[in-house]
Formats: C-alpha cells, structure tokens, sequence
C-alpha cells in the first residue's frame, strides 16, 4: 500500500537527523560517570545509578509507550516525547544533586524512545521498492548517534563540564522541534485495542514467535552486558589511569565498525 505522505529527500533528512540526536541522549553521560561521581563526591556506585536509571527508563519507555505507536497517531506522540525529553536534558543540566541527575535521567531514558517511533514511522512512509534502503540508512544514522553520544558527549563534558552536554543535547532537539512540527506527517491508528490488550498482544507476539523470541533474548543479554560495560568503564578509568570523559568517550570510535 502508497502512504499518502511520499517520503522525499527532505523529510528522509529531517527524519534521520531525529534519530541520529534522539538515540545519542541516552549515552551522553556513560563517560561523564566518573565526573558526575567528583562533581557530587559520590562513589561509583551512587554515580552508576544515572546510567542504570537511564537504561532502565529506555527499557520502560520502549515496552510500555512505544506500543502506543499502533493506537494513536505516531506524530502526536513523537512531540509529545519530544518536549518532554528536552525538558529533562535541561533537567540533567541544572541537577543540584545526583539524586535530582539520576531522576531525570530516568525520564530522559522513557522519552529517547520517540526515535523507536520514528523508525516505524519512516517504514510506513517509505516506498516499498525502496523500504530496504531506507530502513538500512536510517539504522545507521541510529549507530552514529549513539558513537556522537560517547564521543561528543565526553569531549565537551572535558573541555566546557559535563552540564553543557546536556544544554548542547537540548539545544539540538530544540533547533528540530519547528522542523518536526511543521513537516512530520500524522499517521492514522492502526489498531483501536485498548492498552491493556495492546500491551498483551507483545506476549502473544512472542508466545507464537520463535524467531522474535530467540532475537529479543539475544537483543536483551547484549544490552545487559553493554550497559554494564558502559556504566563501569568511566569509573574504572578514572580511578586507574586518571582518563576523563574525553578519553572516555573516545572508546567508542570502535564502534562505529558495527555500522557497517
């Protein structure tokens, strides 16, 4: 089937730059833990919070608000996730404690997921002879975001302080918000479930799957050891070699062989 909104080169590059700044928000502060845990003289554990409230919001935000794509129309929901993710970046920004940082940091993980939303989004718009390509390009713009997340991230958290990261995040999404509101296409519902059984269907989805099953495992044990990875290696670098998040976040450029 045609979508009724045809996916030109401009809407294509509004949408991947969405997604390209939208995925990177959730991994500005794994350099900056180390720095976090100085700024408020916490330990790495107190510190490693942020990172686990972070991901752990994504998780949230991907399972229990990214399912509302199929009930409501996707563009309401992508700005509505929108504004309040830049909320919570300035949030991040202006933290007086780590416990104020860590709590929007969990709601900065919830809302990122309007990048989840754009995808499928993009999917319905794209022409299916070019689906493919576009899907695939669109994915890489995903990857690139969260390498300028680490690695952008930790050089302006070492050369201005770590809350400029945030404003610079904030800033971004703020600059595309007009752009979004003006050109983002509405989608009509494709499904009039209640939450409840929408919500239920993702289990009936792997209950009758076993492909998705085996694929969300394997998705789920490389988040887990990615995360952690991720939420110790600040820290660690810090207390071993003195590595601030510059030097952190430049671990990171290895990954981007994983766009290919």
């Amino acid at each position: 089937m045609t979508s009724p909104h045809p996916l030109g080169r401009g809407l294509m590059i509004l949408l991947a730059v969405s997604v390209f700044a939208g995925a990177g928000t959730i991994h500005y502060q794994t350099p900056m833990l180390g720095a976090f845990a100085v700024e408020f003289n916490a330990d790495a554990a107190a510190a490693g919070w942020v990172a686990t409230l972070t991901f752990g919001g994504f998780l949230a935000g991907t399972f229990f608000l990214v399912p509302l794509g199929d009930r409501f129309d996707k563009r309401r929901l992508i700005l509505a996730e929108l504004a309040v993710l830049i909320v919570a970046l300035l949030a991040m920004a202006a933290a007086p404690s780590l416990a104020t940082l860590a709590l929007a940091s969990l709601v900065v993980g919830v809302t990122a997921g309007f990048a989840q939303l754009v995808i499928p989004l993009t999917a319905e718009l794209a022409p299916p002879a070019t689906r493919g390509r576009v899907m695939g390009a669109l994915l890489a713009c995903l990857f690139l975001g969260i390498l300028f997340g680490r690695v952008a991230g930790g050089l302006t958290a070492e050369f201005l302080g770590w809350r400029w990261t945030y404003v610079a995040a904030a800033v971004m999404l703020l600059v595309l918000a007009p752009a979004l509101i003006r050109w983002l296409p509405s989608m009509p519902a494709k499904t009039q479930l209640g939450y409840g059984s929408l919500i239920r269907s993702l289990g009936e989805f792997l209950r009758d799957n076993a492909t998705l099953r085996r694929a969300s495992a394997i998705q789920f044990l490389l988040g887990i050891s990615y995360g952690g990875f991720w939420a110790t290696v600040a820290p660690m670098m810090l207390a071993l070699h003195g590595f601030g998040p510059a030097q952190t976040g430049l671990l990171a450029i290895p990954g981007a062989a994983g766009i290919l």
